[in-house]
């Protein structure tokens, strides 16, 4: 129609949509001055934890009124209508990441009708919350419109590729076997030429004939691996990650190897040895310290592979396989021996585990008698460890979680996130549904609610999602 609206700070386009006039809005650059956090965003967005996915809307508002995705900023993808659930910003009618004239055309139909009886408008659309749906919905896109709810976010690394391992056969084990790991080692290598960190979970603590080790994968009936195959299959990998250096020679191309166990010990899951959860204690880790230290020794001995490469320890600490203290326990064990490396020979332990139970919003306790202190003593409190977390749901939830414990307990630097996209891919199953976010997305949501909230700003490092060997 060619009509000029005036509206406060911004310029007012009215469209023709059907047979209605709905309003498409630019905004002026006076918009793009508000903060959430550590986060500058093009819309207005308060700087308190009300808000903790930044995207203009506060958490009760989604979560009790929209029904669109509290802790989440910005949809998976930008490919329009492709994702199940709830909307991720509630500017973005079509999941793809903008809001622009295809968002404002859902409200033709609808617009100057109620929310109920007798019009029955969609409650998701009444963006200011009055029941009504009219300009004062429309007008909400004035700060926001031709933006993409990806502008305000940090780059996320390129994420690695994890494995959990359930054959990890490397060149030693004899005549006529694969070189499995060394060719891991190349494959993963030749993916990225950058700095990554990739785990290589073999599975859960063991003993067994007087041997330290660990049940592997996958398995039934389990398979023991005896921490000396441990040590020979990822001396193999990092054989086969050399071949890939030397073949490119990148110069950032740098990998962290987390060689990784995890808690599953006495839980319905994880039966105990009929002679005790002893084999999950402080004996077990030191044992997993003396390997990662003889590794890193390995590493240096020419011809010297530690200009490329490190390796630390690593454990999927998850509430629901164990009780605190067979974890810290194992934790503790490791710490010890961290405290009498040298300095500069201290190699960290990464708690890539989860925080079942835990609440997103508040203190609260968490699964099986844990709680947020807990959690954060066995992922950051003591002196070796870092947490690298879980972080698989789609809602925001696990990253809620996290911040939480940040917030409540004590700041913590994370050093990056897990997601489990490719295992779903693998072997898709109940623990997957709503759980596979993409490893951008992954990281992108610990980021967010993180440095929404000035008191738990950290800045994750890395990006990983996990899959099978096979």
């Amino acid at each position: 129609m060619g009509q000029r609206l005036t509206a406060p700070r911004a310029a007012v386009e009215v469209v023709a949509l059907g047979f209605v006039c709905l309003v498409a809005f630019q905004a002026t650059p006076a918009e793009a001055s508000s903060q959430c956090g550590l986060i500058s965003t093009p819309w207005s967005a308060p700087a308190s934890p009300s808000d903790r996915d930044c995207d203009g809307f506060s958490d009760i508002s989604e979560s009790n009124y929209l029904s669109t995705m509290q802790f989440v900023m910005c949809a998976d993808t930008s490919t329009a209508n492709d994702e199940s659930g709830a909307d991720a910003w509630p500017m973005d009618m079509n999941d793809d990441q903008r809001a622009n004239v295809l968002d404002v055309s859902v409200y033709s139909p609808w617009f100057n009708k109620v929310v109920g009886p007798p019009d029955y408008a969609p409650q998701r659309i009444d963006l200011n919350e009055d029941g009504q749906i009219n300009v004062l919905d429309v007008s909400k896109y004035s700060p926001v419109f031709n933006h993409r709810c990806t502008e305000p976010l940090a780059q996320a690394p390129v994420g690695s590729s994890s494995r959990y391992l359930s054959n990890p056969e490397y060149c030693f084990s004899g005549p006529g076997f694969p070189c499995a790991m060394r060719q891991l080692g190349t494959a993963i290598g030749d993916m990225h030429h950058q700095d990554d960190l990739v785990i290589l979970d073999f599975g859960r603590p063991w003993y067994e004939a007087g041997q330290w080790g660990a049940h592997l994968l996958g398995h039934d009936p389990p398979v023991f691996e005896t921490i000396g195959d441990v040590e020979l299959a990822i001396r193999d990998f990092l054989r086969g990650y050399a071949d890939s250096y030397n073949a490119y020679h990148v110069q950032e191309q740098h990998i962290t190897v987390v060689v990784g166990t995890n808690n599953c010990v006495d839980s319905l899951d994880c039966p105990a040895q009929p002679f005790g959860s002893g084999y999950t204690n402080g004996g077990h880790a030191q044992a997993w310290a003396d390997m990662i230290s003889d590794l890193n020794d390995w590493v240096d001995v020419p011809p010297s592979y530690r200009a490329f490469e490190t390796v630390w320890a690593g454990s999927d600490i998850e509430p629901n396989w164990s009780s605190f203290g067979p974890a810290v326990d194992w934790v503790g064990g490791y710490n010890f021996k961290y405290l009498q490396w040298p300095y500069d020979r201290r190699w960290r332990f990464v708690n890539y585990g989860s925080a079942d139970g835990c609440p997103s919003s508040s203190i609260g306790s968490c699964d099986n008698g844990w709680t947020q202190g807990n959690i954060r003593y066995v992922s950051y409190t003591i002196d070796s460890a870092w947490p690298l977390p879980d972080i698989y749901r789609m809602d925001g939830m696990n990253a809620g979680q996290w911040q939480e414990i940040s917030k409540t307990q004590g700041l913590m630097h994370f050093i990056g996130s897990v997601s489990q996209y490719t295992a779903c891919m693998q072997k898709d199953g109940p623990e997957c549904v709503g759980a596979d976010a993409y490893p951008d997305n992954s990281w992108h949501q610990l980021w967010v609610l993180l440095n929404g909230d000035i008191s738990t700003a950290s800045n994750p490092d890395w990006s990983t999602d996990i899959g099978w060997d096979n």
